[in-house]
């Protein structure tokens, strides 16, 4: 099924940050179908396997560039941007 929602996060080494965005979009209860890209805006040590779709750029390009290289990579109707810094309630 086609997501409701792209979920695109911008990532660049906060990994304990990442976690808690993660675990409270996984706890948000009534949501559409929505899928997740997270954006390794080149991360060292690069962000591992996680369960999710991830996007991998070689070096640090910039927030709005890494946000720009997952809208490409989603396939949801609509897309939202979610920084690694924010928890949603």
């Amino acid at each position: 099924m086609k997501p409701f929602l792209s979920v695109i996060i911008p990532y660049y080494n906060a990994p304990e940050k990442l976690e808690r965005l993660l675990s409270s979009i996984e706890k948000t209860k009534n949501a559409p179908p929505y899928e997740i890209i997270i954006v390794d805006d080149g991360s060292e040590p690069a962000l591992g396997q996680n369960g999710y779709r991830t996007v991998r750029l070689k070096r640090n390009h910039g927030p709005a560039i890494a946000r720009n290289r997952g809208v490409a990579a989603a396939k949801g109707e609509f897309v939202v941007f979610l920084d690694g810094d924010v928890e949603v309630f």
